[in-house]
């Protein structure tokens, strides 16, 4: 590795910089000597049932723990499944590299006519380095694909791991060698890790994370698999793709697919040319190289603050104009974590039309310091970002407006956070109908000695009609902001 990278690239996958137990941020904290949560400003009471709240048709008062037997869980990614919803995890301290899978119906009950009474475990070989279900994604035929990392067989190495399951949460026997599976070698070094997953409209499935090259550099990596489960010739080499960013170490954390069949990725990368982390986003064509008219050599990157020492992209969206939205770990001036969001123009240039003419947005949380782990883009262009906040951790989310102010109708004056447990942290989430967030993470105890998937509804706004994501305009209609103090 040409640099010394905080975590280890092909599996920090979500868990590492998030909430695993406690989050990434909060056991900086500790070992460097809590920090102190700044005051709170003053703000207007949220109403009771406005955009943003916790639902209480769902669970418990807007909440729901799931357990699996003898064994710590925690959700890592969510996706849309139906008329209801899959999560998708693995073992909190890293202890098991079984998937973990659960089906919820719409109010929060587990679907009990999925796997063994809502509840899936896909057993995997013990490797070090492998650790669950990192990323899900649903096909058209309702068919789950979740993916991680896994061995390979020889010598302890690790490959991207493949896993689909038929609607009722049976592996596909149809997918891979006849067992539903398939671990794939990504890169010559034997050493990479699947982090998320999107299924194209040709059933083609790929998967991003990070990988060595030959010369030990960690770098982006993606792979395509044909629907069957074999890997796709016509992408990258032999249905894989290397892309080293210059200046150290990089991995992918999420994928999005553009309509034209561009493939977009982004991660955490040291370097090119800016020292410390930064978000980093690669585009690459339908035939899985780097797009020579996105950014540099396909390549965009950016930074919160000037040699950042922690920050990268956790997700990322692509809006319906081409601008590409990320999200992730910031960082203040204090070196303090927070929210942080960067948008780019279809170019890969920052987009001056967001954050105040700069293309990036940061938001602390006054819980203390903070990470978005999942973004959501609505469809009349205001922004939801999902992630934990605080010590201890608990779910966090932030509303924003197009041009990434806080929405003074979301939450309290843009923020809410929720209390799940001793310790939680959401890593993924979904956007319903009229605006309402489903968020999907963990809740722990502070040895990580128990847990489980925690999911939290939050309320939309079912006066306020669904638009294009094109306009730029701020939608306040149909809603009676708070006044936001201070």
């Amino acid at each position: 590795m040409t640099a010394t990278s905080a975590y280890r690239t092909w599996s920090p996958t979500r868990r590492s910089l998030l909430t695993a137990g406690l989050s990434a941020l909060a056991l900086l904290t500790t070992a460097a000597g809590a920090v102190a949560a700044p005051p709170a400003p003053p703000v207007a009471p949220p109403p009771a049932d406005g955009l943003g709240q916790l639902d209480p048709r769902f669970g418990v008062q807007g909440r729901v723990v799931t357990t699996f037997p003898d064994l710590a869980a925690g959700a890592s990614a969510l996706a849309v499944h139906g008329d209801g919803f899959v999560a998708a995890g693995g073992s909190l301290p890293n202890d098991s590299p079984d998937f973990l899978l659960a089906r919820y119906r719409a109010d929060g009950r587990l679907d009990r006519r999925f796997g063994t009474g809502g509840q899936v475990v896909t057993p995997f070989a013990a490797v070090t380095g492998a650790g669950g279900a990192e990323g899900v994604a649903v096909q058209r035929d309702r068919r789950i694909v979740a993916v991680g990392t896994a061995g390979l067989g020889t010598d302890g190495d690790l490959g991207f791991a493949f896993a689909r399951y038929r609607e009722d949460g049976r592996l596909d026997r149809s997918f891979g060698g006849g067992d539903g599976i398939v671990v794939l070698p990504v890169g010559p070094a034997g050493d990479s890790g699947a982090s998320d997953v999107a299924v194209q409209r040709d059933g083609r499935i790929v998967a991003v994370g990070g990988a060595n090259d030959a010369a030990g550099n960690a770098v982006f990596a993606a792979a395509r698999l044909l629907p069957d489960g074999r890997p796709d010739p016509s992408f990258g080499d032999g249905g894989t793709a290397l892309v080293l960013i210059p200046g150290g170490d990089a991995a992918a954390f999420a994928v999005a697919l553009q309509p034209d069949g561009k493939i977009v990725l982004a991660g955490t990368a040291i370097g090119p040319g800016l020292t410390g982390q930064q978000f980093a986003v690669v585009r690459l064509t339908d035939r899985g190289v780097p797009d020579s008219t996105f950014g540099e050599d396909g390549i965009a990157v950016a930074q919160n603050q000037p040699e950042q020492g922690k920050g990268g992209a956790e997700d990322v969206v692509v809006g319906r104009d081409g601008r590409i939205l990320v999200a992730g770990l910031g960082q203040n001036a204090a070196g303090q974590g927070a929210f942080g969001l960067v948008r780019f123009l279809p170019d890969g240039a920052l987009d001056p039309s967001f954050g105040g003419g700069t293309g990036l947005v940061l938001t602390e949380f006054p819980e203390g310091e903070s990470v978005a782990a999942s973004v959501l883009l609505r469809r009349d262009g205001r922004i939801v970002a999902v992630g934990s906040a605080g010590f201890p951790s608990r779910f966090a989310l932030a509303g924003y407006l197009p041009d990434g102010t806080l929405d003074p109708a979301f939450g309290s004056c843009g923020r809410t956070t929720t209390v799940i447990g001793e310790g939680s942290g959401a890593t993924g989430a979904v956007l319903l109908d009229r605006g309402a967030v489903v968020a999907a993470g963990s809740t722990f105890d502070s040895t990580q000695t128990t847990g489980g998937f925690a999911l939290a509804r939050y309320l939309g706004d079912p006066r306020r009609p669904q638009r294009p994501a094109e306009a730029t305009a701020p939608v306040t209609a149909g809603i009676a902001a708070p006044v936001c103090l201070g």
